[in-house]
């Protein structure tokens, strides 16, 4: 198979920090703020209880700081938690991506890597440093920019969005617009999904 991208890369704690980012964005977009309005609330009741039970007020105050502080440094907590159990992590193993015509193949150090069908691509996410391709609802690669070995970057996202046949998610636009550009690619899964039904029953 004739390599047109190529991209090798490792998992390092600025990556796992861009993935954990990623998938708070897509799988919890609205935790940060609902953890925020808890630990404000948690503070208000603070402030109503100083005059009539000081314990309150301090057990109030406590969540309402430790809520918050939660906010920025869980996804520190997250790469700690990340880095102790990845592997490819702990032994530096270089991770490489080939893209072809026909398909694409991972590879993890040294094991060849099988060559998959870009129909096995369920989605593609980017924000401003990486792609995040997700494969088969199970498993994401993070493909950062600077990591391209071969082919050019820039016209990544329209092979990739030409050989999937799925629009690419920009993780950097509102979240308004993230749920409709999801919510599209939803129909038109179902649309695919249908199509092969019908298609398998006139083979019948």
């Amino acid at each position: 198979m004739t390599i047109l991208y190529r991209v090798v890369t490792k998992h390092t704690k600025e990556m796992l920090l861009d993935f954990i980012r990623f998938s708070y964005k897509v799988r919890h977009p609205k935790s940060a703020y609902r953890m925020a309005v808890m630990g404000v609330g948690f503070i208000l009741i603070g402030f109503l209880a100083r005059e009539s039970s000081k314990p309150l007020m301090v057990m109030a105050f406590v969540l309402g700081v430790a809520t918050i502080a939660l906010v920025f440094l869980r996804r520190y907590i997250a790469l700690a938690r990340l880095t102790s159990k990845d592997y490819l992590y702990q032994k530096e193993i270089a991770i490489t991506l080939g893209f072809g015509q026909g398909g694409f193949w991972i590879q993890e150090g040294d094991n060849p890597g099988a060559t998959m069908k870009y129909g096995e691509i369920t989605q593609v996410y980017k924000d401003k440093a990486n792609f995040f391709i997700s494969i088969n609802n199970e498993e994401v690669q993070v493909l950062p920019y600077g990591d391209f070995a071969e082919g050019n970057v820039e016209r990544f996202e329209g092979f990739i969005q030409d050989k999937t046949k799925r629009q690419i998610i920009h993780l950097d636009i509102s979240f308004k617009e993230r749920i409709k550009m999801i919510k599209n690619q939803m129909k038109i899964a179902e649309v695919e999904h249908d199509q092969k039904i019908e298609e398998m029953k006139k083979k019948k």
